[in-house]
């Protein structure tokens, strides 16, 4: 499942907590559990989106990629890595 989460934020596509644990067939609480853990592992890394206006205030708030997502998480090299192992290995 862990591989899973990986594949996905390879992809390049903002998606909210929510969706991916949908996604996944998965509660959010634990999809978050396990993002932490990437982290921690090294796999992957976090940041708070750097956008300085509030959602609901927001006109582009309809077709923006990061709203209502607490934070965006990013591969690693280590991640990286690890996917690239998988689709040759």
């Amino acid at each position: 499942m862990l591989r899973k989460i990986l594949e996905e934020i390879a992809s390049g596509k903002a998606i909210s907590l929510r969706e991916l644990a949908n996604h996944l067939g998965l509660e959010e609480k634990i999809v978050k559990a396990m993002l932490e853990d990437l982290e921690l592992r090294g796999y992957l890394s976090s940041r708070s989106p750097e956008c300085s206006f509030h959602c609901e205030g927001c006109t582009l708030r309809e077709t923006c990629g990061v709203a209502g997502i607490d934070r965006i998480w990013f591969l690693t090299e280590k991640g990286r890595k690890t996917i690239k192992e998988e689709k040759h290995g």
